[in-house]
């Protein structure tokens, strides 16, 4: 029997088809690079910095993870990060513990990482462990191109304006 409502989509796509697709799209993101400003930093600073952040009087230990130096510094024979190195990041154990009293954040916290983000900071780590300064501390990337005129952009749609004309909205 056949429904008497009729689609218009095709909905016979061949399945041999689609899954290739999907397994390929999926493998595609595991070999882009984690970017530390997008998605790192927000990490460490919802997560992470009010106890290991450059607010002196939270701090819960010498451990802060804000900066480059800090982070990769021994610790009384425990380096928080170690670039390139999961097995030497003691970020990387603490993330990972099941042990209520070795686990960061803390269960106090009530901040716990999910399994992605916990996933980003070990790639982070592998990748090297590169901190950024922050996107407002960075030059800003030119929309001119060779020939001094803007360059549009996606979500934007350019307008030339004539002396006593108004702007035309998209």
């Amino acid at each position: 029997m056949t429904s008497p409502i009729s689609s218009p989509f095709n909905l016979n796509f061949p399945q041999y088809l689609l899954t290739p697709l999907v397994v390929g799209i999926s493998a595609l993101s595991c070999f882009a690079k984690v970017d530390f400003n997008q998605e790192i930093r927000p990490i460490l600073s919802d997560k992470c910095y009010k106890c290991h952040g450059p607010d002196a009087k939270n701090q819960k230990s010498d451990f802060r993870l804000d900066s480059y130096e800090q982070a990769t510094t021994n610790h009384d024979g425990v380096i928080g990060l170690t670039p390139g190195n999961l097995e030497d990041s003691e970020i990387h154990w603490r993330i990972h513990s099941d042990d209520p009293i070795d686990v960061m954040p803390p269960p106090e916290s009530k901040l716990p990482l999910t399994a992605k983000e916990k996933k980003l900071i070990d790639q982070w780590i592998k990748e090297g462990g590169k901190y950024e300064k922050h996107w407002s501390f960075q030059p800003c990337q030119s929309r001119w191109n060779s020939q001094n005129q803007i360059m549009p952009t996606r979500r934007m749609k350019l307008t030339i304006l004539l002396p006593g004309a108004f702007p035309i909205l998209h």
